[in-house]
């Protein structure tokens, strides 16, 4: 939604622009003529998830605590040396769904980043507690 509130900026700056160069004109015609009229490009977007009605240790009549859900699985292939408890993870598949993706580039580095840091946060990292 943030992503979306800049976009809308960004157009309502942009839309004398068609009305001059025309519906269909290219963003760059349109960024060009803009930035020689001297006007802002840049925007920036915040979204604050709405209240919901949450309320927490509520067991009986719980509500959800965010307004999105995603849903994942991955399984890993590992070889494991049982003498030495060193690993080699050979091949992962995570199946991951989150919707509507504005960018699936985006999504893959997330999805691909989170497995990686869960990974090391169970094999490699020395968790203390006090």
């Amino acid at each position: 939604m943030a992503v979306q509130h800049a976009c809308q900026q960004l157009n309502a700056r942009l839309e004398p622009f068609r009305h001059k160069y025309g519906a269909d004109a290219p963003l760059k015609t349109l960024a060009h003529a803009a930035y020689h009229e001297r006007n802002h490009l840049t925007a920036n977007g915040y979204n604050k998830m709405p209240t919901i009605g949450y309320v927490w240790r509520n067991y009986v009549d719980p509500l959800p605590i965010y307004l999105y859900f995603t849903q994942g699985a991955a399984i890993s292939e590992v070889e494991l040396d049982v003498l030495t408890g060193s690993h080699t993870v050979l091949r992962t598949d995570i199946k991951m769904d989150v919707g509507r993706s504005i960018n699936p580039a985006i999504d893959y580095g997330q999805i691909e980043g989170a497995f990686i840091q869960g990974q090391g946060l169970f094999t490699v990292e020395e968790t203390l507690w006090q």
